[in-house]
């Protein structure tokens, strides 16, 4: 069953995604000072991905490794954060 407690703190999958996330924004606030916007962004692009990842397991039969996901949400959020 699909609740918020299991996207948040159940899910395995979702937890390697939350873990990633976390080292490489320890690291990204050593360059940049991070506003709430971002960290919004970055959390917004985590429940979006997890949510992609399982309809397209679900829905389509295919698999989105947790990787993949990191590195696009990676991706998408240097792409707002100033150089």
């Amino acid at each position: 069953m699909e609740t918020n407690v299991h996207l948040f703190e159940d899910c395995k999958r979702t937890s390697a995604v939350w873990q990633a996330m976390h080292q490489w924004h320890k690291y990204q606030c050593i360059i940049l000072q991070f506003k709430k916007e971002i960290m919004a962004a970055i959390c917004g692009a985590i429940i979006y991905h997890t949510w992609r990842a399982r309809n397209w397991r679900r829905f389509r039969d295919i698999c989105v490794h947790m990787e993949e996901a990191v590195t696009q949400i990676k991706k998408e959020i240097s792409e707002i954060t100033p150089t």
